[in-house]
């Protein structure tokens, strides 16, 4: 038998906070990516098809932890199990009641810009993950 390692990435989107650390303790949030490696021999899970194992069993597992994570506030868990938030945690509101969309924060950031260099031409755009963005001309 021939052994190989593969390799399933997953990515999902979160907040969190890491608590004491002087800018992390502030929530924040990533595109995070999960590389889920496997290593075995080929054809031994199944032997009517030469892989270590279908890629779409690893999804199968991944798919519970992605429904709890995904667009989640992760935070660590205080000693009774219950999440809970630090008080030195800084909070951001935008102004006029307004959603922290990409859309809204490109409005925001711009006009803040143009607000302090009126004799410049200014556009603002703002990534939400690594493949969307809102642009402010």
């Amino acid at each position: 038998m021939v052994t190989q390692t593969i390799c399933k990435t997953f990515t999902f989107e979160a907040a969190h906070v890491v608590p004491g650390h002087p800018q992390c303790g502030n929530i924040h949030g990533h595109t995070w990516r999960v590389d889920v490696f496997v290593k075995g021999e080929v054809g031994l899970h199944d032997p009517n098809f030469d892989y270590v194992i279908d890629f779409g069993e690893l999804k199968k597992v991944w798919q519970p932890i992605f429904d709890k994570v995904d667009h989640s506030l992760m935070l660590q868990a205080s000693s009774d199990g219950k999440p809970h938030l630090l008080h030195e945690t800084k909070l951001f509101a935008l102004p006029g009641e307004r959603m922290p969309t990409s859309e809204n924060l490109s409005n925001y950031f711009a006009n803040t810009f143009r607000d302090a260099l009126p004799a410049l031409s200014i556009w603002v755009r703002v990534w939400e993950g690594l493949t969307s963005w809102a642009e402010s001309e």
